[in-house]
């Protein structure tokens, strides 16, 4: 017992190894045979339920009527699905596709689909496109008015530069004109012996005659400096706006390194040390002092070159000479009083303080001009970019935007809406931009002649219409492309000398 207990027969283990692999057969089989009948069976219960949403639709929004017999084998059919122990026989299924059949030539274009659709997914995709459209119309909004801030600003500081430069040109005239007057004055004087009587020295600028003549030059210069003065206030003044407008695209204005602040730097640091001098010696004395003290040096030094050449007078005659000549101009100026060096001294530090001033605050009025004049460069590549590209491409978006908003209007009004519609309306909106890119491109070819429809039509508004009406635009396209296609393969006709005679029949 117990040995045939512990050591099974191998003929028990073969027939279970056998019953395994027949169920497992079974199974396969039973598996393979109910994959293909569940896919008919489900197709037909999907079309049963779209089946009643078609009946709804025509029951509610056909003109058509509905026939008695279709409306009978839908509804029925609906029942069979619905009460799952009936058996759907073959010829109630082609019954019912037929009805199918008829009740969707009733209501076409409209599908069960599309009624789905419009049901479930038109509402947020209406308004995932109406937030597009109000977004790309604030876009558009806000680069429209920061074009045009821009186009008004150059336009203005354009019109500034034109004046100041006219103004400037008329101070040069009115200069040459007083110097012309001033040297026929000059001219008189010499003429006259007058010049030389007063010890080479002009008297015509105290007679009543100068002051006739240059009267008139004279109200014109302070008047022409009057107009360039507010001139340039307001050039500053515009310029630091535009500057502001196009400070996003600094980049573009600050093309390079300022080389006159550097220029600036350096004579600002000269009259800072200019003014620290004269206040540290209003008076000139210590100044005059060291001058005196220096020349008197310079003496002593000359008059030691001086002993060196008296040895060998013969060969330094000529030396001898000019060290003479210049121990007695120095000489001459040392004994000269202190105040009057020191007089000396202050005039001339005035004077060249005056210099550097005049220097500084032209080289300022320069930098100024060559800021103002980058400002109007950068403005205007700025507005080419905006006017050329930027603005097209939102305004052919936004007209795709608004034809797409159109379409699903009229989609939702006559149930049509199905899925696919995104995936249209994503391309068309690319399509827009393109359209909108290409009409920027070729905006210099519109005339801009005023009397002119295209001429008084805006580029940007041609770019909306164009992104408005895709279909048109590309068609026309086509067109011509299919055109030159067709010129290109059309053959030519052979020439004269090749043409030849067809032999004609002989009579019978």
């Amino acid at each position: 017992m117990e040995t045939s207990t512990s050591n099974p027969k191998p003929e028990s283990v073969f027939i279970k190894l056998i019953n395994f692999f027949k169920k497992l057969f079974k199974m396969e089989s039973s598996t393979n045979i109910s994959k293909p009948e569940a896919m008919p069976r489900k197709l037909f219960e999907d079309a049963v339920d779209d089946a009643q949403y078609l009946i709804a639709y025509a029951a509610s929004k056909c003109k058509g009527k509905i026939d008695d017999k279709t409306l009978k084998t839908l509804v029925n059919a609906k029942r069979l699905v619905d009460d799952k122990q009936h058996v759907v026989s073959a010829d109630f299924e082609a019954e019912f596709w037929l009805a199918y059949q008829d009740i969707w030539e009733l209501v076409r274009p409209v599908t069960a689909e599309s009624i789905k659709a419009t049901e479930r997914q038109s509402r947020p995709t209406v308004t995932g496109y109406i937030i597009f459209a109000f977004s790309f119309l604030i876009l558009l909004l806000i680069l429209q008015i920061y074009w045009v801030i821009g186009n008004q600003l150059n336009t203005q500081l354009d019109d500034l530069l034109r004046k100041q430069t006219e103004s400037s040109q008329k101070i040069s005239q009115n200069n040459d004109e007083f110097k012309a007057i001033e040297l026929r004055f000059q001219q008189a004087d010499i003429d006259s012996g007058k010049y030389a009587a007063n010890g080479n020295t002009y008297t015509f600028n105290s007679s009543i005659n100068w002051e006739r003549d240059t009267l008139a030059n004279s109200s014109v210069d302070d008047q022409l400096k009057t107009e360039i003065a507010s001139l340039n206030a307001q050039v500053e003044r515009s310029a630091a706006i535009l500057l502001t407008w196009s400070s996003p695209w600094s980049w573009v204005i600050n093309t390079g390194k300022d080389q006159s602040t550097a220029a600036i730097k350096k004579i600002s640091d000269e009259i800072k040390i200019q003014e620290k001098e004269l206040t540290g010696d209003p008076d000139g004395l210590k100044a005059a002092q060291k001058e005196i003290a220096k020349v008197n040096s310079q003496i002593k030094e000359l008059k030691t070159t001086l002993l060196s050449f008296q040895s060998d007078t013969a060969a330094n005659a000529e030396n001898i000479k000019q060290v003479t000549s210049k121990i007695d101009e120095l000489t001459i100026a040392s004994s000269q009083p202190t105040s009057v060096v020191a007089d000396q001294f202050i005039n001339q530090a005035k004077q060249d303080l005056d210099n550097l001033k005049e220097q500084l605050a032209s080289l300022e009025r320069q930098q100024k001009g060559d800021a103002s004049r980058q400002a109007l460069l950068g403005t205007q590549f700025v507005l080419v970019i905006l006017a050329s590209y930027l603005l097209p491409l939102v305004y052919g978006i936004l007209g795709a935007a608004t034809s797409v908003l159109r379409s699903l209007s009229k989609k939702i009004e006559d149930v049509t809406f199905s899925e696919d519609t995104g995936i249209q309306n994503l391309l068309r909106i690319s399509l827009g931009a393109l359209a909108g890119i290409v009409v920027g491109w070729f905006s210099f070819l519109l005339p801009n002649a005023a009397g002119n429809f295209l001429g008084a039509v805006s580029p940007l508004a041609i770019a909306f219409l164009v992104g408005y009406n895709i279909e048109l635009f590309f068609s026309l396209m086509d067109a011509a492309i299919n055109r030159v296609k067709a010129l290109q393969q059309k053959p030519s006709s052979p020439p004269k000398d090749d043409q030849t005679p067809v032999p004609q029949k002989a009579a019978t």
